[in-house]
């Protein structure tokens, strides 16, 4: 998971925050729900679409705006497994059959036994 943090000095502020603590979060959550937003946005017009049942796209989702000790955050992310070795890449290793058989039948048309047969040798 790639660990983006945007930190925004308000000391000139300070005064005014102090006066007005609820619009100043209030304000601040807007702006932070603004960006978790505009990079689930980003984040997904990079992810690529699979054929499986669950998309890994369409499972990137904001998770906030949250606040606590004066400080406002949010992340954006999947909780699916197979999030972070699309994102990262992985060793060499023989992925499970199953899937990648479901995938040659989607992506290249194949069924039955030769589906199967074409997923042994992808993999």
């Amino acid at each position: 998971m790639i660990d983006i943090r945007l930190n925004v000095d308000l000391s000139d502020l300070r005064e005014l925050v102090a006066q007005y603590p609820d619009v100043a979060e209030d304000v601040i959550r807007a702006a932070v729900t603004e960006s978790l937003l505009l990079m689930e946005r980003e984040i997904k017009q990079e992810t690529p679409y699979g054929a499986g049942p669950i998309h890994l796209r369409d499972s990137i989702v904001p998770d906030g705006p949250h606040a606590g000790g004066g400080r406002v955050w949010g992340s954006v992310g999947t909780p699916l497994e197979h999030g972070e070795p699309v994102e990262y890449g992985t060793k060499p290793h023989f992925p499970p059959i199953a899937p990648l058989t479901f995938w040659v039948e989607k992506k290249l048309g194949y069924s039955g036994a030769e589906a199967r047969s074409v997923a042994f040798a992808i993999r």
